[in-house]
C-alpha cells in the first residue's frame, strides 16, 4: 500500500490455538492379524497449525477386543505436538477401527478403519484320529 512500503513491526511470535483435531498416519489399511503396528499422531488446532502447545492424554481403543494396545500418553512440552504410538496388535481377523482421543475431550478424536487378515497358523488340533 502506498506510503508503507518502509513501515516495519515488532518482531512476533504466533501461537497455535487450543487442539482442535487429531491427524493419523502409519497404520497401513490392511493388517495381518498378529503383526506389530504403530500410529503416528499430530495434534492441530483449528486453523492448520499443529498444537504444539497441547498437553493432553491420549488414549487408544480398537473395535478388536482382543488386541494389544499401548498405554495411554500425556503430551509434554518436547512432544510438540507429534507422538507415534507403538506396539498396537489387532488379533483378530476382520474390518477394524483404530481410534486415539483425548480421555478428557471426547471430540477430540481421530480413527482409521484397517482391515485384518488371517495370519499364519499358530497351532494344528486334530479333532478326530485320523
Amino acid at each position: 500500500a502506498t506510503g508503507v512500503e518502509n513501515a516495519t513491526t515488532e518482531t512476533f511470535t504466533v501461537v497455535p490455538a487450543e487442539a482442535a483435531s487429531l491427524e493419523l498416519a502409519g497404520l497401513t489399511l490392511t493388517a495381518v492379524a498378529g503383526a506389530t503396528r504403530e500410529v503416528q499422531v499430530t495434534v492441530w488446532d483449528a486453523f492448520g497449525n499443529v498444537a504444539t502447545n497441547y498437553t493432553g492424554t491420549l488414549v487408544v481403543r480398537s473395535t478388536d477386543a482382543t488386541a494389544s494396545l499401548p498405554a495411554s500418553h500425556v503430551f509434554t512440552a518436547t512432544d510438540a505436538g507429534h507422538f507415534t504410538f507403538a506396539g498396537i496388535v489387532l488379533k483378530r481377523a476382520g474390518s477394524h477401527q483404530v481410534t486415539v482421543q483425548d480421555v478428557g475431550v471426547a471430540t477430540l478424536s481421530g480413527l482409521q478403519n484397517v482391515g485384518v487378515v488371517a495370519g499364519e497358523p499358530s497351532t494344528l488340533a486334530f479333532t478326530q484320529v485320523p
